[in-house]
C-alpha cells in the first residue's frame, strides 16, 4: 500500500514538472486510510495575508469535489483555545474541533513568504550607468517619464510576485499530521501565485485521497450544521 502511494504522488510530481509547472513538495502518511476523510475544514493561515492564502485553499478543494466547512467556524475555535492557558493542540483537543464543526481532518497552513510584485522606471544616463527608481504604481503609465538633461531613456521594469506556501491536514481522532506540502511560486501577481499554489496542494491529494478524484458530482460549502 505505501509503495502504491509513493508512486502515485511520485506520477503527480513528474507530470506537473514536464507540464512545466511547480510541483510542491509533498510529505504524507502511507499507512493511513483517507477513505475516512470525508470533511474537512480550513484555517486561516498564518502570516501575512493568511485569509487570502486560506480562501484559495478552500477553493482548490471544492474545485477537487471535497466537502469543506465554513473556515470562520474553525477560526472561533482556534482562537477561543488561544485564549486558554493550555491551547495545546492535543488529540482530545482535536477530537473535539472534529465534534463540533462534524469534520474528519482539517487544514492549516503558513504563508512563508509574500513579495508582490513592483515596477520601477530604469534611467539610462550619458554614464552608461543605469539607475532605478521605485515607480508609484504597478501599473505602467501611458505618459513618458520626465528625464533629467543627462538621462538619455528610461524604460518601465516589473518583477514577479513572490509567494511561499506550507499547508497540513490533521486528523481530528488523534491529531496526527496526514499530508504535509510546500511551495514556493513565482508569478504575476500574489493573488494568482497563491491560487496556483493551492490548487498544486490539491491536485497532490489526489493519488491519496480518492474522494477527490471519484467523489460526488456536487459539493459545496457547507456549513458545521448540516449533517
Amino acid at each position: 500500500m505505501r509503495a502504491l502511494l509513493t508512486g502515485c504522488v511520485l506520477a503527480f510530481c513528474l507530470s506537473a514538472v514536464f507540464s512545466g509547472c511547480p510541483a510542491p513538495k509533498v510529505a504524507m502518511r502511507g499507512d493511513f486510510d483517507f477513505s475516512k476523510v470525508q470533511r474537512v475544514a480550513v484555517a486561516t493561515f498564518s502570516g501575512e495575508h493568511g485569509d487570502v492564502a486560506a480562501d484559495f485553499m478552500i477553493h482548490a478543494l471544492l474545485a477537487e469535489k471535497a466537502q469543506v466547512v465554513e473556515r470562520t467556524r474553525l477560526d472561533g475555535i482556534l482562537d477561543e483555545l488561544q485564549r486558554q492557558a493550555s491551547g495545546a493542540m492535543d488529540p482530545a483537543t482535536t477530537r473535539q474541533i472534529g465534534k463540533i464543526l462534524g469534520v474528519d481532518a482539517f487544514v492549516t497552513g503558513t504563508v512563508t513568504m509574500f513579495s508582490p510584485s513592483q515596477t520601477y522606471l530604469v534611467y539610462t544616463g550619458v554614464t552608461d550607468t543605469p539607475s532605478f527608481s521605485p515607480a508609484r504604481s504597478s501599473v505602467a503609465s501611458t505618459e513618458a517619464p520626465r528625464r533629467s538633461p543627462n538621462q538619455a531613456a528610461a524604460r518601465i521594469l516589473t518583477s514577479s510576485a513572490l509567494v511561499g506556501l506550507t499547508a497540513r491536514l490533521i486528523e481530528v481522532e488523534t491529531g496526527s499530521v496526514l499530508w504535509s506540502a510546500h511551495q514556493t511560486y513565482e508569478g504575476f501577481d500574489t493573488d494568482g501565485a497563491m491560487e496556483s499554489i493551492t490548487s498544486h496542494f490539491a491536485k497532490s491529494l489526489r493519488p491519496i485521497w480518492a474522494k477527490l478524484s471519484a467523489g460526488p458530482e456536487t459539493s459545496g460549502l457547507m456549513d458545521s450544521a448540516e449533517k
